[in-house]
């Protein structure tokens, strides 16, 4: 197998020593051999790095490396650097990938070279056979912002020249992902979507997949002038996608974000409740929506501070039925 066959898959890692053996087992595993797994310790308290260390000994293929606190994005991007593939993947620390993953991914670039990614579906309910294939990139946009689409970076590999000489990873933000494809497919005429499950988040309260915590929900508000700009940049129509995206968004959004914030002196909140009211007339005739979600997004609309206060008290009875 050539050198420039080499995938370099980034583990971004901040205290994820309870996770670390499962997602190491599941690297291990890969049939693609010709593989070097980049663990990047993100400042963590607990000893992650030295359980990283260990593994390097004990496997060639295994690289640790080191940084001040700086968030994933910092972690993803140092990993890049020091990468030495042509082909990059990312695995978060706390999640398990399929054996074949990057072999299959792999061999989907080498069999369509006018494609400098591949992507799987996150979620069983997205894989279809019959949407295997080439799409063009804006497409896959669409896919995102109705929701159809993975925004994650972790189900996918990338031609390493041809991604990240030109695109990297924004710091200081929870929505990365979001950001990264929006900044990207507008500079790529397609993408290859495999349609076989591959990759497999694992939820809990740390993980670092874990979108809808207090923290991310904040972002939110962040992510939108990226949007605007993606679908400025592919020069189409493209506010049908765009107001759909803001409106499920909005939704968890508002169900999610510390009541304590939620005043008229936030500026954030007040630009997404503004942003909110202004699609309802959208939202009430869209047929993208069926009745229930219509419903909750008008009330969010009209009374967001109720519907919060209705959504924790449902995950606090939800919590105590479950035990």
């Amino acid at each position: 197998m050539d050198s420039t066959d080499l995938i370099s898959v980034i583990i971004p890692v901040f205290n994820g020593e309870k996770y670390l053996p499962t997602c190491l087992n599941t690297l291990k595993a890969q049939t693609y051999k010709n593989i070097e797994f980049i663990f990047v310790d993100d400042g963590s308290s607990d000893s992650s790095y030295s359980l990283i260390k260990e593994y390097a000994k004990e496997d060639k293929r295994v690289r640790a490396l080191q940084t001040t606190h700086g968030g994933i994005s910092t972690a993803r991007n140092a990993g890049i650097k020091a990468s030495k593939g042509s082909f990059v993947g990312f695995c978060d620390c706390d999640d398990v990938i399929e054996p074949t993953m990057y072999e299959e991914l792999h061999d989907r670039l080498i069999e369509h070279p006018e494609t400098s990614v591949a992507i799987s579906p996150l979620f069983q309910e997205r894989v279809d056979a019959k949407h295997t294939g080439v799409y063009p990139s804006v497409d896959y946009l669409k896919g995102i912002l109705l929701y159809l689409a993975s925004a994650s970076v972790c189900d996918a590999l990338f031609r390493k020249d041809e991604v990240f000489s030109s695109s990297s990873f924004l710091s200081g933000l929870f929505c990365e992902d979001v950001v990264f494809w929006t900044e990207y497919l507008p500079k790529v005429q397609n993408v290859y979507y495999y349609s076989k499950l591959l990759y497999h988040v694992e939820e809990h309260c740390s993980s670092t997949s874990h979108k809808c915590n207090s923290i991310s929900v904040t972002d939110m508000p962040l992510v939108r002038p990226y949007i605007k700009k993606a679908i400025s940049e592919f020069g189409i129509g493209l506010s049908d996608y765009e107001k759909y995206f803001y409106a499920r968004q909005s939704k968890i959004y508002f169900t999610r974000l510390p009541r304590k914030i939620m005043k008229k002196s936030n500026k954030s909140y007040m630009e997404m409740l503004t942003s909110l009211r202004s699609i309802v007339p959208y939202i009430k005739h869209s047929s993208r929506f069926n009745k229930k979600e219509r419903r909750q997004l008008l009330l969010i609309a009209k009374f967001p501070k109720t519907v919060r206060s209705l959504a924790t008290l449902r995950r606090v009875l939800l919590y105590r039925r479950a035990f």
